[in-house]
């Protein structure tokens, strides 16, 4: 566990924040009652080890709050360990137990190697031995300091010239008094060289507390809104500002966070230094009262939610360009302070008011003119006020985690809005996302006549309707969208003209665009919908294209053009039920991913399909999904055969009934899947034209092809096809009897393979095997022999399910290697066990001496079939999906009984089950897990229990057991003696 404490040593949060590291499925999301929370922490930590190390702490006068936030910690087992780190070393011995340990710089020839990379980047520095010279020289003053190293050496990688080193080294900032591990004066001189811009930039992050994770788009918004960045008639001022960002981590003032995508942080060291530059106009407060603010300050953050001591400082407060509220979670603030704070506020530009827990929003009755960025995230509102369209220079206004249904009437007035951010709503831009998540309508969509908000850079989601304020020609004048665009009720929309009006030609910052029909009944001319379609052409650089819905017979000009979308990546065209003939789609030279699916006219793929000219043959294309054809029973060669698909990876064609060939694909291909289709072969594979493997398929799934033929049918160049095959699925397909040494995972199910099918398939030489798994095959009954499986030596994974006419395991206990076995819903090998209720088969062998063995049944009595004797070696067991079972009879408890060396049980979705086994106090296993078995009403108690056990987890029990066990409930002291337990709903 890593937390970083900086000046605030506040016992509340960072007890908070190792819980929420330790346990984050436990930690209450409001409470800051301490004891509460270091209840929950020393539940947690009890009897495990941990390393928590506590992050640059300064605060040299808090013993008693050390020894509050230390109490918790104690219980953890034995070799746990703390680690502090400080600057200041009082700190090191007032919380230490032992001596501090200085860090001090990097030795000066692994320092030298490290400088290097840092200065010369790509370059090889043998190639500038008079650079390296001044190089050493520069590096002996950065006293071994890694950060020194990444700063300074951005600052001369961005030009190497002699001229420009020797500035840097002939500086007069070296001349500047320093310490001797202080390294303040050179992280200056790299903040003195860089562009003002970016130094302005760098300089405005003070305002965020040390460690903070900054969010790139929150960032370049509030530069923006403080006119810090820049304006460039070419670029929008958010991709400039994400060049800033990226410039500030080639310099090494900015760090990309490593846990969470799209967020920077900055060095502790480097952010005193932007504090240093700006401690008259950027002021951060937090604790439980504001103290003193200096008059000059511009840009004030706040962590505490006492807030009325800012009323006093009227002055301040009447020229503050930015108040930012910086809460991790929902805070409390009176809402008469606020009014009066927000009441003197006649400069503001940025307000984050986000994790402010609000009613309602007291702002509105000022003038709040000024303002361009406002952020309400999280605060609980259900409603937001009229006059909030009077705050005409509003460019941002972010709504995460809003609860808001709708917004102002009059949203259009905000001429100058920029971003409505939202909770993203569509997030998901495959081939075909699960249609089933459809996402919600965002509440920028539900603006009328948003064409008036002409700066608007985003609009997921635009629903054309037939009211004023919802015409496709509202489009127009958003000429800066950018992202993706969804346009949907295209059914709409008139005719050519009328769809002519959206200019989608002329948004070129839109690089995903998806043009939908949703009303399936609608009664309109497909004559109408190709002038719609063709009046919706998008500009030359999109990247991604979707055609949903769409009713026309033929494709639009522009989709046949040979260089119009050549820059296409993605294309999907999904439901175009009437649409004859595919376009000429192999020319499209930059696409990779195509999909296609519900066009029910489409009787054949001809030649012009895969394009002509210069470009055809799909030369970039990576992934292929065709879906649900039913008319299509041809699909035609290229004359140059080996033209075609020079890169294909990924082939899936499903629902293609009278498909009975396909053209010949290249030794590229890695993954085929194939359901539901007339094919008798699968396609060949064409001979490289290059040195490599005749073919690489990785994986085969087949489906639901039963004029397939066997593989043991198929002639040499087919068996060579698959003879690099890891991975082979097949489902309502014939029989494959002849494997490829090859394959790794093998899965059968519906089929009606039997027995000696079986065993001649698993004969076959499978070396490299590890996991098997079998289905629905109601004509087996008998596993192969020891014999045949035997020799399946790194087979560690099989799971046997719903075969209803299994009756033995044959030699499954031959498999040396076995870690997981998983059996449901075969009753006739449960039958099998019938006999035996007192006593286990002593003659037979256990399973194997394995004792990883993870065994997953639905039926306790099948311990006995599977294992015999093997019995006492199994650690792990899992009752699982026995929906009959409520109770355990004399045999089952029996089996439980011979259970010696049980570390793990768990019962899983046993709908039926009332109680669990009787036996369980003569076992010595150390984790319960008890989930979805609704009629388990009460658990063995202390005495019926292992005093072995340590962990305990039930969920999705009967709420009786919850209540009767949960911390202080009537049953609690009967398992109290467990270390760890948790009881979720």
């Amino acid at each position: 566990m890593w937390v970083c404490v900086s000046e605030s040593f506040n016992a509340v949060r960072l007890t908070r924040e190792i819980l929420e590291q330790s346990a984050p499925d436990s930690t209450p999301a409001d409470t800051e009652n301490l004891n509460g929370l270091q209840v929950i922490l020393k539940e947690k930590l009890r009897s495990e080890r941990f390393l928590l190390i506590l992050d640059d702490v300064w605060n040299e006068n808090e013993r008693t709050v050390w020894e509050k936030l230390r109490a918790p910690l104690l219980c953890g087992k034995e070799g746990s360990k703390i680690i502090v780190t400080s600057r200041l070393e009082k700190v090191a011995i007032l919380l230490g137990t032992m001596g501090p340990i200085g860090l001090h710089g990097l030795p000066e020839d692994k320092y030298w190697s490290f400088f290097k990379k840092c200065a010369f980047g790509a370059a090889h520095p043998e190639e500038h031995l008079r650079l390296q010279a001044i190089g050493k020289e520069i590096a002996k003053r950065l006293k071994g300091s890694p950060l020194a190293a990444k700063t300074v050496g951005a600052l001369l990688k961005d030009d190497l010239n002699d001229e420009h080193w020797k500035k840097i080294l002939k500086s007069d900032i070296w001349e500047l008094e320093q310490g001797q591990d202080d390294i303040m004066p050179v992280l200056r001189l790299s903040y003195h060289h860089l562009p003002i811009h970016l130094q302005r930039c760098f300089a405005f992050c003070s305002i965020f507390p040390k460690d903070w994770r900054i969010d790139n788009d929150d960032l370049i918004y509030m530069w923006i809104a403080e006119g810090l960045i820049r304006s460039n008639r070419k670029k929008r001022l958010e991709d400039i500002g994400r060049y800033y960002i990226d410039d500030l981590i080639s310099k090494a003032f900015f760090e990309q966070s490593t846990t969470l995508g799209c967020k920077v942080q900055i060095h502790d060291l480097l952010h005193d230094l932007a504090e240093s530059v700006t401690k008259d106009v950027c002021l951060r407060i937090g604790g439980d009262e504001p103290g003193k603010i200096p008059d000059s300050v511009r840009h004030l953050s706040v962590r505490i939610t006492n807030i009325a001591g800012l009323t006093k400082y009227s002055s301040i407060l009447k020229h503050l360009r930015t108040l930012n509220f910086l809460f991790n979670r929902k805070s409390d603030i009176d809402v008469t302070d606020l009014c009066e704070v927000l009441e003197k506020l006649k400069s503001i530009r940025i307000l984050n008011l986000a994790n402010c827990h609000l009613e309602a929003l007291p702002i509105f009755t000022y003038d709040l003119m000024h303002l361009r960025y406002m952020n309400l995230s999280n605060t609980g509102l259900k409603v937001l006020p009229d006059q909030l369209c009077r705050f005409y220079h509003l460019e941002m206004l972010i709504l995460k985690g809003s609860e808001l249904d709708r917004l102002p009437r009059n949203m259009n007035k905000l001429i100058n809005l920029r971003h409505l951010v939202e909770d993203q709503k569509r997030t998901q831009w495959g081939l075909f996302p699960d249609e089933k998540d459809e996402p919600d309508k965002p509440l920028v969509s539900m603006i009328s006549g948003i064409s008036k908000l002409a700066c608007l850079q985003e609009l997921q989601i635009f629903s054309v309707e037939k009211m004023q304020g919802f015409e496709v020609g509202q489009l127009k004048t958003l000429s800066e969208l950018g992202g993706s665009l969804c346009i949907k009720n295209l059914e709409n929309v008139g005719g050519k003209e009328e769809a002519g009006e959206a200019r989608l030609s002329s948004k070129r910052n839109v690089l995903k665009l998806e043009l939908s029909w949703c009303d399936t009944e609608r009664d309109m001319r497909y004559e109408a919908e190709e002038e719609v379609l063709e009046g919706l052409q998008p500009h030359r650089h999109l990247r991604e294209l979707k055609i949903v819905g769409y009713n026309g017979t033929e494709s639009p000009s522009w989709l046949i053009e040979n260089h119009h979308l050549k820059n296409l990546v993605m294309l999907v065209l999904h439901g175009c039920q009437k649409w004859k003939e595919l376009p000429p789609l192999g020319q499209l030279p930059s696409l990779e991913r195509l999909g296609l699916r519900e066009m029910h006219a489409i009787q054949g793929v001809g030649c012009g399909f895969h394009g002509s000219g210069a470009v055809r043959g799909f030369p970039s294309l990576e992934t292929l999904l065709i879906d649900d054809f039913p008319e299509l029973k041809e699909w035609c060669a290229m004359d140059d055969d080996d033209q075609l698909f020079p890169r294909l990876r990924s082939l899936e064609i499903t629902n293609c009934s009278k498909l009975m060939a396909l053209p010949s694909l290249p030794p590229t291909v890695r993954y085929i899947e194939i359901k539901s289709v007339g094919l008798i072969l699968l396609p060949a594979f064409r001979r490289p034209t290059f040195p490599s493997p005749a073919a690489c398929l990785y994986q085969l799934c087949l489906t639901e092809s039963p004029n397939l033929k066997n593989i043991d049918e198929w002639s040499e160049r087919e068996r060579e096809s698959v003879s690099h095959l890891k991975i082979l699925s097949i489902s309502c397909c014939p029989s494959v009897y002849l494997l490829p040494p090859s394959l790794e995972c093998l899965w059968i199910s519906d089929s009606g393979i039997e027995d000696v099918k079986l065993s001649a398939c698993l004969q076959c030489h499978l070396p490299s095997l590890t996991w098997f798994r079998i289905k629905r095959c109601p004509h087996i009954t008998t596993l192969p022999s020891a014999d045949v499986l035997q020799h399946l030596t790194n087979l560690c994974s099989v799971y046997l399910g719903d075969c209803g006419e299994l009756r033995s395991i044959g030699g499954l206990r031959a498999l040396v290697s076995l870690e997981h076995l998983e059996v449901s819903g075969c009753p006739k090998l449960t039958s099998s066990a019938a006999d035996q209720v007192e006593q286990l088969v002593e003659e037979e062998e256990g399973m194997s001496s394995n004792s990883n063995l993870q065994l997953y049944v639905d039926e306790p009595l099948l311990l006995k079939v599977l294992l015999g004797r093997g019995l006492s070696s199994l650690r792990y067991l899992s009752i699982k999906g026995a929906k009959e079972l409520a109770t355990f009879n004399a045999g089952m408890e029996a089996a439980f009984r011979h259970l010696t060396s049980l570390h793990s049980l768990t019962f899983e979705d046993c709908n039926s089950l009332q109680c669990l086994p009787v036996c369980l106090k003569y076992l010595s296993f150390s984790r319960l897990e008890i989930t979805d078995c609704p009629n388990i009403q009460t658990l063995p108690s202390n005495v019926e229990l292992p005093t072995s056990l340590e962990y305990l987890y039930v969920r999705k029990c009967h709420p009786a057991l919850k209540e009767r066990y949960r911390e202080g409930g009537p049953e609690r002291q009967t398992i109290a003696h467990i270390p760890i337990i948790d009881i979720y709903d």
